[in-house]
């Protein structure tokens, strides 16, 4: 595979994610930005995961949960980037669950905090916190994309 096709793929993930992130509401409400967050991160893990796959409609059969889905992906993946995207794609899924299933959850802030701090968005302080957890969101989106073009192109070349 030449270095022009792993340009096509990187092009490729980062138009998918950027189609992605345009669905992302540029708006102050950390719970409606966190479930649709979670719902774009979910479909870039979904990505990744059936780019590896043979028979790509089994994975949707299989009903994974966001947590199996992230851990699958972790485990397809070529390259050493876990420790720095994936803490925070499990914090995302935490920061989630807990506003999904506590309608006025007392944890909200703290763990929208946490989540900013491990996507390295501490010096948008000046920005309010929706804002720096879309931030953040978009930090996870990038990574994936590099991710997934990467380990396809990696998959590509061990096949040829």
């Amino acid at each position: 595979m030449s270095d022009d096709r792993f340009e096509e793929l990187f092009r490729s993930h980062n138009d998918r994610n950027q189609i992605l992130l345009d669905l992302l509401p540029e708006i102050d409400d950390i719970t409606l930005i966190t479930l649709k967050g979670h719902l774009l991160v979910e479909e870039a893990l979904y990505s990744i995961v059936i780019s590896h796959c043979k028979f790509p409609k089994y994975i949707g059969e299989a009903r994974l949960s966001f947590s199996q889905l992230s851990h699958l992906a972790k485990a397809l993946i070529a390259l050493p980037i876990h420790d720095s995207v994936f803490p925070a794609i499990h914090r995302l899924n935490k920061l989630r669950n807990e506003l999904a299933h506590n309608v006025n959850s007392q944890k909200e802030e703290m763990l929208a905090k946490e989540l900013v701090s491990l996507c390295g968005n501490l010096e948008a302080k000046e920005r309010g916190l929706p804002e720096q957890v879309r931030g953040a969101i978009c930090y996870i989106m990038g990574g994936l994309s590099v991710v997934g073009a990467v380990s396809e192109f990696i998959a590509d070349k061990s096949n040829q």
